[in-house]
């Protein structure tokens, strides 16, 4: 079976080149839906109940486009795309085992554009850009959790992207945390960088 981490890290290195030209992952996912692949949502609401197109985009809300609770094989299909699309020469994974997902009606880590600050999607690619490159910091971390849509979700993306170095803090992984260590009244909502 090929693992995901390889896959995965190289999507994430060529998502920096896109940093300063969303547009053009925007652009990328409405050729996937287009086609018939499930993505996470394209449609953004400004103001509240109009809907519009999905004008911007974070590294991590794409990341969780083939990330959330999906069939296999619309993932691997997605990934195939993603593979010709950023000229990667990893294999794609076969298996997902432990991979965790995303809430399909939760897979953004932003509001709608009527209820997001300006620059939300702005600090969640320099903490990706940070993350990235090894220097995250606190304060920039401790930024994008009060971002709402962020919360533990990150850490489930840090682990997408970095397996071997950081542990997703998902609902099952934090019930076992919960049963098998002394930490029982460990709660999740008041994630910080420290302490």
């Amino acid at each position: 079976m090929i693992p995901f981490k390889d896959f995965y890290y190289a999507v994430a290195n060529k998502l920096l080149d896109y940093k300063n030209d969303r547009s053009k992952l925007i652009g990328f996912l409405k050729e996937l839906q287009a086609s018939g692949l499930q993505v996470t949502p394209l449609n953004d609401q400004y103001p509240k109940g109009n809907t519009i197109e999905l004008e911007d985009i974070d590294p991590f809300t794409f990341f969780g486009v083939f990330n959330r609770g999906i069939a296999d094989d619309n993932r691997i299909k997605i990934l195939k795309r993603l593979k010709e699309f950023f000229d990667i020469s990893e294999e794609i994974p076969e298996s997902f085992d432990g991979v965790p997902v995303l809430n399909n009606q939760k897979s953004w880590f932003f509001a709608y554009k009527y209820d997001k600050l300006e620059n939300d999607i702005d600090l969640l690619w320099e903490l990706f850009e940070s993350f990235m490159s090894d220097k995250i910091s606190g304060d920039l971390f401790d930024r994008c959790l009060e971002i709402k849509g962020v919360k533990q979700n990150i850490t489930m993306a840090f682990y997408w992207i970095k397996p071997n170095e950081y542990i997703a803090l998902d609902k099952n992984t934090v019930e076992f945390i919960k049963q098998e260590t002394s930490l029982e009244n460990m709660d999740i909502n008041k994630l910080k960088f420290s302490g």
